[in-house]
């Protein structure tokens, strides 16, 4: 697949320091002449175009937005052929699921996910997990490239919100997902659709 970058990149040359534009093609190697410095990354500015027919994408911007959403939590006796009763009871109630992370510690055996509907979830599963808690998270989507975890990481902590964990995943290869759960979700979601 090849193509031109959907936006122009405003880089600064080193020796003039004046800003110029220029459409460089997906996945080019890049060999600039004077050297140039390219622009820090925006956080929180959406993606609007590209995905798995187009791999294009803008250098220089965080492609990262984050919002809240609820996550299932649970425990049971660490069984052979756990998940497959779990994943089995969710797809007969044709429930779909999103994000999954799922260990075992010792002889306990925990599930972390987000469905497409959490309260049919809980009825599927109430059955031999009794015990469900539902969690608010924070989802974040990255562009897929080295460092975009970075600056969310850094702007949450600069902003003293703690994060208790963190689970990821990359589907479709131009996108990263990754589900926090913070002291303050509400408030690392603000601060990364800002930034």
């Amino acid at each position: 697949m090849t193509g031109k970058l959907k936006k122009p990149l405003n880089i600064t040359s080193k020796k003039t320091d004046k800003t110029k534009t220029q459409v460089i093609p997906a996945k080019a190697g890049i060999q600039l002449d004077p050297p140039v410095k390219l622009a820090s990354p925006k956080l929180g500015e959406a993606k609007s175009e590209g995905g798995p027919e187009d791999d294009s994408f803008v250098l220089g911007e965080n492609m990262a937005r984050a919002f809240v959403t609820q996550e299932l939590h649970f425990e049971a006796p660490n069984e052979t052929g756990l998940l497959g009763r779990v994943v089995l009871s969710l797809a007969v109630q044709d429930v779909a699921i999103v994000h999954l992370c799922a260990y075992t510690a010792e002889n306990k055996g925990f599930m972390q996910m987000i469905t497409k509907d959490n309260a049919k979830a809980q009825k599927a599963l109430t059955h031999f997990i009794p015990k469900i808690e539902e969690r608010d998270v924070l989802v974040v989507e990255f562009e897929n490239k080295v460092g975009t975890l970075a600056p969310v990481a850094k702007l949450l902590g600069s902003n003293g919100i703690h994060v208790a964990y963190v689970y990821g995943t990359s589907g479709d290869g131009f996108k990263i997902t990754g589900v926090f759960s913070t002291s303050d979700n509400a408030k690392a979601a603000d601060l990364i659709n800002r930034s």
